[in-house]
């Protein structure tokens, strides 16, 4: 998966493979946390709350990700 472009990656998750979610996740779960931590002005528990919020939508939305 590490080799893959975030939009393959993208067309994965919206066919369900798990291991391109996994590998997003891993590519931007500093970035997600941070923008989250600056959101909440520095509230862990909401932080991880929204992140875990972000990948589950990314999980569970896929007729509305647009991919170019």
């Amino acid at each position: 998966m590490k080799n893959k472009r975030d939009d393959e990656l993208m067309r994965l998750v919206k066919k369900k493979h798990r291991p391109a979610l996994e590998e997003l996740y891993d590519r931007y779960i500093k970035l997600v946390y941070s923008f989250g931590f600056k959101f909440t002005n520095g509230n862990e528990d909401k932080t991880k709350e929204i992140v875990q919020l972000v990948y589950l939508k990314l999980w569970t939305t896929k007729s509305s990700i647009y991919i170019q």
